[in-house]
């Protein structure tokens, strides 16, 4: 069970960069800093508890601690690293839609185009 829950929560947050860019291909920068304000609380936050609960007062947490603390603050700070990235990113993705997009006022001019009568 221990070594279970030890593996899982390394390869999960492994996988935690991938989130911000999952999220603001959904929701653009808006969902690329919620993202990763959910992903940061619970790397830091609900992992320690989950660890605690998966192992109570085994001795062998003492020592799993040790070696997944630093790989969960690593993995918080890939996740605001990607999270930047994905930001411009989708920040020009944004912007050439957004130039792409002919604004019109709802207003049609008509008359001769160029070169007719």
């Amino acid at each position: 069970m221990f070594d279970t829950l030890v593996n899982s929560l390394v390869v999960l947050s492994v996988g935690f960069p991938a989130v911000p860019w999952l999220f603001g291909a959904r929701w653009g920068r808006r969902g690329v800093w919620f993202s990763t304000g959910i992903s940061v609380v619970t790397l830091l936050g609900v992992f320690p508890i989950v660890f605690e609960l998966g192992c109570g007062a085994c001795g062998q947490g003492a020592i799993a601690i040790f070696l997944l603390v630093p790989i969960w603050i690593a993995s918080a700070m890939f996740t605001v690293a990607s999270a930047a990235v994905a930001h411009f990113k989708f920040a020009l993705i944004s912007a050439a839609a957004w130039v792409n997009e002919a604004p019109t006022s709802g207003l049609r001019i008509t008359g001769p185009r160029h070169g007719q009568t």
